[in-house]
C-alpha cells in the first residue's frame, strides 16, 4: 500500500502535478476538444472519465486537452468561456485501465481549449430523461452542463451532439442544454 504499484509509473507525477497547481485552480477531471471547444468530464474516481476521453478521441476525433488533472483558466480575449488545459507534468499523458500510463501522439493533442460544455459523469439511474437546462458555474462563467453515464455506447455522440447544440445558441445566454429554444416567428410578406 505505501510503494508505488506495479504498472503505475505516472502516480508520482500526477500526484506531484496535483500538489503543485492545486491552487492554480486545478480539478480532477479531463478534458476533451472537438472542432476547438473543450468538454470538461468530472466524477468522481472510477466514473469513466479516462475511458470516455479516450473514447471520444478514438471515435470521435476529438483531441486530448487533460486528463486526471484539468487547469483551468478565466477567459481570455474576446472568447467569454473559461479555457481548460494540462498540468505541464501530465501533457500528453492518458490513464487507460488495463494498459497503464499511455501518451498519445502529437496528433490527439490540444495544448489548451475553452471550455463550452461540463459532462458529470453518474450513475445510469441518475441520468436525466428530459434535462432542463442546468449551467455550472466555471470561472465565473456560467456554463452548459449535462449528466450522462460514461460506459453507455452512446455516451460519445451524445457529447458530440450537445457540443453542436451549445455551438448553435452560442448566440443567446448560455442557459444549458435543455429544451430547444423556441424557433423565431416567421415574418409576414408586405
Amino acid at each position: 500500500r505505501g510503494g508505488p504499484r506495479p504498472g503505475d509509473g505516472g502516480r508520482d507525477a500526477r500526484m506531484a502535478a496535483h500538489d503543485e497547481e492545486a491552487a492554480e485552480g486545478t480539478l480532477h477531471g479531463s478534458a476533451v476538444a472537438l472542432d476547438g471547444a473543450a468538454v470538461l468530464l468530472r466524477g468522481p474516481s472510477g466514473a469513466g472519465k479516462s475511458d470516455l476521453a479516450f473514447r471520444l478521441v478514438s471515435e470521435r476525433g476529438a483531441r486530448l486537452v487533460a486528463d486526471d488533472r484539468v487547469r483551468l483558466r478565466p477567459p481570455q480575449g474576446p472568447d467569454p468561456r473559461p479555457r481548460a488545459a494540462a498540468p505541464a507534468a501530465l501533457v500528453g499523458r492518458i490513464e487507460l485501465r488495463g494498459l497503464g500510463i499511455v501518451r498519445l501522439h502529437e496528433s490527439e493533442l490540444l495544448a489548451e481549449a475553452p471550455v463550452a460544455l461540463v459532462v458529470d459523469l453518474v450513475a445510469r439511474a441518475a441520468v436525466p430523461r428530459l434535462p432542463s437546462a442546468d449551467p455550472v458555474l466555471l470561472a465565473g462563467v456560467a456554463t452548459p452542463r449535462l449528466r450522462l453515464h460514461a460506459f453507455d455506447a452512446s455516451a460519445p455522440a451524445k457529447i458530440d451532439r450537445a457540443l453542436r447544440l451549445v455551438a448553435e445558441r452560442a448566440g443567446g445566454a448560455a442557459d444549458g442544454i435543455g429544451p430547444p429554444a423556441p424557433a423565431p416567428a416567421p415574418e409576414t410578406a408586405r
